[in-house]
């Protein structure tokens, strides 16, 4: 459902939902998140643009989350790298699909899209923290 770029985000922005107020180096979140280091870097660019992240320099400088993890939602994170607009088209055409001219798949796909903005709006950073195999479940 998600494309890799959003899932090592989320990863990520696990990781560091977990160390909530600590700054964390990119090169030990890139570890701790089992993503490249400069593929990581430009994530990590874009959730600082987004206000998701803080980022510093320097010897004690890092990223850390901008808001506390339960008021970040996984839609936010994902959104960010992968708009979710686009997963409203069709599955089987080029063109959207709506119920007025639907495709022969366009009811379950509808239903099963339905429930993943539903997943991502009602989770939390913090709820992936507190619950781990529920975000496991989701990046498989």
């Amino acid at each position: 459902m998600l494309n890799q770029s959003a899932m090592h985000a989320v990863r990520a922005m696990a990781r560091l939902a977990a160390q909530e107020r600590s700054w964390v180096r990119a090169k030990d979140l890139a570890v701790e998140a089992d993503v490249p280091f400069h593929y990581l870097a430009k994530l990590l660019g874009q959730l600082v643009r987004a206000g998701l992240l803080e980022a510093t320099r320097g010897k004690h400088g890092g990223y850390r989350l901008a808001r506390p993890a339960a008021a970040i939602t996984l839609h936010e994170v994902v959104d960010t790298i992968e708009p979710l607009v686009h997963r409203r088209s069709c599955l089987l055409t080029r063109r959207e699909c709506c119920s007025e001219s639907p495709c022969n798949v366009h009811e379950t796909w509808s239903q099963l899209m339905d429930a993943v903005h539903e997943f991502l709006h009602g989770t939390s950073l913090a709820d992936v923290v507190a619950e781990p195999q529920r975000l496991e479940m989701v990046l498989q």
